[in-house]
């Protein structure tokens, strides 16, 4: 699947905790974000995942591609997901990137636990002018809660929905 991002783009998700929080139906034009959050699994269905979502000029689309960990003869093709997101959708994913002051700070460093039964988690985050910029969430406790933990949490979401889309 190409969704205009590097291989080492970003993957799969879980449920969102914002309650309380408001979030405006849709960003004003110009407002362009690309998020992408990638998984690499220890031991699990899934040796990779990458989810892309995009948000531009009001608009956008989430796509996830996932590679299985499965051994066989024959192998197995890679499960591909997308879909746009409703206005709604745009608004929170650029106001949570926003938020999340993912250029600032020092809290880069994270844990991969994949030698084991475990995950690295990597989240590459794009905007004009400010540029891209790539943080390890897994085990990075500026991930664990606030509006970082919010869109992480988010983009879990969309990687379980369309997970749960893909037709085996």
């Amino acid at each position: 699947m190409n969704t205009g991002w590097s291989r080492s783009a970003l993957a799969a998700l879980v449920v969102c905790a914002t309650a309380g929080t408001v979030y405006a139906q849709a960003p004003a034009r110009g407002k362009n974000v690309r998020v992408s959050f990638e998984q690499r699994f220890g031991r699990a269905v899934y040796r990779e995942c990458r989810l892309s979502a995009v948000a531009y000029e009001g608009s956008g689309r989430v796509s996830l591609w996932c590679a299985r960990s499965v051994s066989s003869p024959k192998p197995l093709p890679d499960d591909v997901a997308e879909r746009a997101l409703t206005p709604a959708e745009v608004g929170k994913l650029v106001t949570l990137f926003e938020e999340s002051r993912l250029y600032s700070g020092t809290d880069v460093a994270g844990t991969d636990t994949t030698p084991g039964d475990g995950v690295l988690e990597i989240l590459i985050a794009s905007t004009a002018p400010a540029g891209t910029v790539a943080l390890v969430t897994s085990g990075n406790q500026s991930f664990a809660s606030g509006s970082r933990g919010a869109l992480v949490a988010l983009l879990r979401t969309f990687g379980d929905e369309l997970r749960k889309s893909i037709k085996r």
